[in-house]
């Protein structure tokens, strides 16, 4: 169970160890088969726009930019 709880903090909701995991998504570790079957895709994607949503226009910008400049390597980056 604590595991389980360890990859629902920090692997779907990806918070700091220091915060509280919300109690209506630790109660789903109590029950293995529900946890499995839970749609955490949905949950995680939720977690991550409202973390990206706390960040600038211009801190999303330089993120997008640099994130998209390391990942095509094999197209022209002169402008990164």
């Amino acid at each position: 169970m604590i595991g389980l709880l360890c990859v629902l903090s920090i692997g779907i909701l990806g918070i700091s160890p220091g915060s509280r995991i919300p109690l209506e998504e630790a109660k789903r570790v109590l029950d293995a088969e529900a946890f499995d079957r839970y749609s955490w895709g949905h949950v995680g994607f939720s977690s991550l726009v409202n973390s990206v949503k706390a960040v600038s226009y211009e801190g999303k910008k330089k993120i997008c930019t640099s994130w998209m400049c390391s990942r095509s390597s094999h197209l022209d980056t002169s402008h990164c």
